[in-house]
This record gives C-alpha cells, sequence and structure tokens, in this order.
C-alpha cells in the first residue's frame, strides 16, 4: 500500500509543480473529506479482514472479485437499457453524470 501511494506522489509531483497549488483547491472540501475517510476506512477493515482468514480463500477472492464486478456492471447496464427501451426514465439518483 505504501509503494503504491509513493509511486502515485511521485508521478504526480510534476503536475503539481507545472499547475502550481492552484491544483490543491477545491469549492467543496467536505465531500472529498468524507470521500477520503470512507477509503481508508473500507482499506483498513479489508485488510484486517484478510488477516483473519486463511491465505487460499484469499487468493480465490482476490481472483474472483473482477469477475463479480463485471457481471454487476452488466446487470447494471442491462437494466438500465430495458428500462430505457420500455420508454420510462432513469431515476436521476442512478443516472451517470
Amino acid at each position: 500500500m505504501f509503494l503504491r501511494n509513493a509511486c502515485a506522489c511521485v508521478l504526480l509531483a510534476p503536475l503539481l509543480v507545472y499547475r502550481g497549488r492552484s491544483l490543491l483547491r477545491a469549492e467543496r472540501v467536505g465531500p472529498y473529506g468524507v470521500r477520503v475517510t470512507i477509503s481508508l476506512l473500507s482499506m483498513q477493515a479489508w485488510f484486517y479482514a484478510l488477516s483473519l482468514i486463511p491465505i487460499g480463500e484469499v487468493t480465490a477472492i482476490s481472483y474472483l472479485a473482477p469477475r463479480c464486478l463485471a457481471r454487476w456492471v452488466r446487470s447494471f447496464c442491462w437494466a438500465r437499457w430495458c428500462a430505457f427501451a420500455a420508454g420510462r426514465r432513469w431515476p436521476s439518483a442512478l443516472r451517470v453524470r
């Protein structure tokens, strides 16, 4: 985890130098803070959970995660297409912007 974040900092440092401090300004800091907090807590919970289960199950979960995500996305898009084909508008809360 540290190595991934360190590499991201090294790769994004030239962008920060080029754009300056204006790159760090945000209009709504609150939602970003909530998102970062949830992300950090979920990552810590994931690593803690991985330490509790056998290595074989960890491997199986890591191999199956992309497949499960792909199936979820496919079913989500299929439901959206069916709603569109039936002439119904998609609820605005679920609309991709």
